[in-house]
């Protein structure tokens, strides 16, 4: 998926962004005010990983938080050498 991703003549159909409800499995902030999460959907399998850009450090992280609903957009991120998929956060909102 992650080469399907990166391939110029299909990323397109992934620029606009998407929503979903995702249970929250770790939070933290990097870089100052980016906020770094894992995500799973209810009942998948596998966490996803997701970056909130210039998120509120008043509100975030939010450690008392369970769940959330984002939107997002699909992106690869390559750090280190290696290439994962990770999810863009544009909106970020609680749910519970």
């Amino acid at each position: 998926m992650l080469a399907v991703a990166k391939d110029d003549a299909v990323a397109g159909e992934f620029d606009d962004a998407v929503d979903g409800e995702f249970d929250i499995v770790s939070q933290r902030l990097v870089g100052g005010n980016h906020l770094k999460m894992v995500l799973q959907p209810p009942g998948g399998k596998y966490p996803v990983d997701a970056i909130v850009f210039q998120v509120d450090v008043n509100q975030w992280p939010n450690h008392r938080a369970a769940r959330t609903k984002i939107a997002y957009r699909l992106e690869a991120n390559e750090f280190r050498g290696k290439s994962t998929v990770q999810l863009v956060v544009e909106e970020l909102g609680l749910i519970g």
